[in-house]
């Protein structure tokens, strides 16, 4: 699994008419759902709807950071190298692609009977 960080972020650029740097606010989670259904990709129909599914779970992670599975990645990863256009503030954002930390995630073990903590 991977995890990867949906907090968004700020870049500053340079204001075209007054020359003054500004500061930006870089959506991730909604960059993240557009490269996953971007018509770049000429998506079937069906793999659209797959898609979708993480798209969603994206949408709906509160906590800043989300798990996918090895094949979702692998389909973000292949998206972001079909995809051109990217500039000097699309760096962090495909940085946080590219290089997110594979996790080991362990089967979680069921109580068993009698090792329960007794309530006070």
């Amino acid at each position: 699994m991977r995890r990867l960080n949906l907090e968004d972020y700020t870049e500053t650029v340079r204001d075209a008419d007054s020359g003054a740097d500004v500061e930006l606010l870089y959506p991730v989670k909604d960059s993240m759902i557009e490269v996953l259904l971007s018509k770049e990709l000429g998506l079937s129909a069906r793999e659209a709807l797959e898609r979708d599914v993480l798209a969603r779970r994206i949408k709906d992670c509160s906590d800043g950071t989300i798990l996918i599975e090895e094949g979702d990645y692998k389909k973000l990863v292949a998206a972001i190298d079909i995809i051109t256009g990217w500039g000097r503030t699309d760096i962090e954002f495909l940085k946080r692609i590219i290089e997110a930390p594979e996790v080991e995630v362990g089967e979680v073990k069921p109580k068993e009977e009698g090792n329960e903590i007794p309530s006070r």
